[in-house]
């Protein structure tokens, strides 16, 4: 097992590691799914189509249009909820963040918010944190993740 990419260099990018992670609970939840025998079945048809009805074949096709398709409902779920959230006030935010534990600060058109409840957060390592330019989506994190 390597730690090192291609070139031969640690990868510590934050982002791509983000990515990573959420991929791999994304494939996990469909492996969970086809061992429970829970198939979308438009889903399962279209894989079979583009497969010429090769079943092992549209099988790997079928998880691929899954790991797109939970993709998809996530970002269509955010984008509603945000919607549906209306604008968030500063203040509302503040309140909204020190009642789960959390403060906010900006920066250069930045807000972050970080848990401080937490009695080792002055570690970095056992903070959560999360930024963002909209409100809303710190909003929203705080809410999704209480208590960190």
């Amino acid at each position: 097992m390597s730690f090192f990419n291609k070139k031969n260099k640690l990868d510590f990018s934050i982002d791509l590691a983000s990515e990573r992670y959420s991929e791999e609970l994304l494939y996990e939840r469909i492996a969970i799914e086809l061992e429970q025998g829970e198939k979308r079945k438009g889903l399962w048809l279209k894989a079979k189509s583009q497969c010429n009805g090769d079943e092992q074949k549209a099988e790997g096709v079928y998880i691929e249009l899954r790991m797109q398709s939970m993709i998809d409902e996530l970002l269509l779920s955010a984008e509603d909820e945000r919607k549906n959230l209306g604008q968030v006030t500063e203040e509302e935010l503040t309140l909204h963040l020190n009642t789960n534990g959390y403060e906010l600060s900006t920066n250069k058109g930045q807000y972050h918010a970080m848990y401080t409840a937490n009695p080792q957060s002055q570690n970095p390592m056992y903070t959560a944190a999360f930024s963002s330019d909209a409100i809303e989506d710190i909003y929203i994190w705080v809410r999704d993740n209480p208590n960190k």
